[in-house]
């Protein structure tokens, strides 16, 4: 195993920076937060054994996300929702640019301005309506979905950028809701 000291990792922005652990810990903690049968330290010790130097923060995520799914099984079932949560972290960061939700109203014009939404519905509602929409939503319920919940949710139901092999999700599952619900 390689050194923590010495791994270095690329930030999402291209910034290399030395492998911070409280970071991981941090977000682990998140994850687990109000489950019970669940081990912050047996995932980042599972995750690390794939660590390695010029390793991207994303596969770092990805690690997590990998071994909180393989510590579900019948005796620890709430690991599913710890890698649903890490999940829909990493669905957060590609879709909003991080974790703060933006506001519906920015979101559903940017999507129908770069053409993943229908250019008229913006205009169904006013901007007023569109804030009180936004009210209902409350973006917590996403962290009560399993893995295999917001696994589905982002291969077949979210809005996805198809031009990367990736296909990165544009929008999250209250956002994919609450539109639902409004036409």
């Amino acid at each position: 195993m390689v050194n923590d000291s010495k791994i270095s990792v690329i930030k999402r922005n291209g910034q290399k920076e030395p492998l911070n652990l409280e970071k991981i810990h941090n977000i682990l903690e998140m994850a687990c937060k109000g489950r019970t049968g669940v081990s912050v330290s047996d995932i980042a010790m599972k995750a690390h054994l794939s660590f390695y130097d010029g390793m991207t923060t994303k596969g770092i995520h990805g690690a997590l996300i990998k071994s909180a799914a393989d510590l579900i099984s019948d005796t620890s079932v709430n690991y599913q929702y710890v890698a649903g949560n890490l999940l829909n972290y990493e669905i957060r960061k590609q879709a909003w640019g991080g974790m703060k939700p933006p506001r519906l109203y920015d979101h559903v014009k940017k999507m129908s301005e770069a053409n993943y939404y229908h250019q008229d519905l913006l205009g169904y509602f006013s901007e007023t309506e569109w804030d009180n929409i936004e009210t209902i939503m409350d973006h917590d319920r996403d962290l009560n979905m399993s893995f295999i919940g917001i696994n589905e949710y982002m291969t077949k139901y979210s809005i996805r950028d198809r031009s990367s092999k990736f296909m990165t999700p544009l929008e999250t599952p209250q956002i994919t809701y609450i539109l639902i619900a409004i036409l």
